[in-house]
């Protein structure tokens, strides 16, 4: 199942990372296509992005255990995306999403800490679903 993004863990040194938080979100992230809206010169995001933010940043909030502060540090970030309808959509457009979330949730203090990042989408009988993991990144 999660086979492909693992092959990628073995050319990061996974001996060396340490895995911050991993989540299950019962629904899919939001394509970069809906989530950001313009209007007369002003750029927002849409309602469906912040509802999906909101609730993916709780669920992640929850996995991340005891309250601690945002990590600082350099991260990688692995997004596996569960749909029914794998054809109809490019992976890489949910990344964005759900890099946001790990921001909002506390999990690290900015999205710019993001090294690399790997997205895979799988075909899925089951409720679509998003899996997040964030791992520190040691170059």
């Amino acid at each position: 199942m999660e086979d492909g993004i693992r092959a990628v863990m073995k050319l990061l040194n996974p001996a060396e990372m340490e895995l911050l938080v991993r989540s299950l979100i019962p629904f899919l992230s939001p394509s970069v296509n809906s989530y950001l809206k313009h209007y007369k010169g002003i750029t927002y995001k849409t309602r469906e992005a912040r509802q999906w933010q909101e609730a993916a940043a709780l669920i992640l909030r929850r996995d991340l255990g005891r309250k601690k502060p945002p990590y600082e540090g350099k991260v990688y970030v692995e997004v596996l995306v569960f749909s029914k309808k794998i054809k109809t959509f490019d992976a890489d457009n949910r990344l964005k999403t759900a890099q946001d979330a790990i921001q909002m949730a506390g999990v690290i203090k900015d999205d710019r800490q993001v090294m690399r990042s790997a997205i895979e989408k799988i075909y899925s009988d089951d409720e679509e679903r998003t899996i997040i993991e964030v791992w520190k990144y040691k170059e």
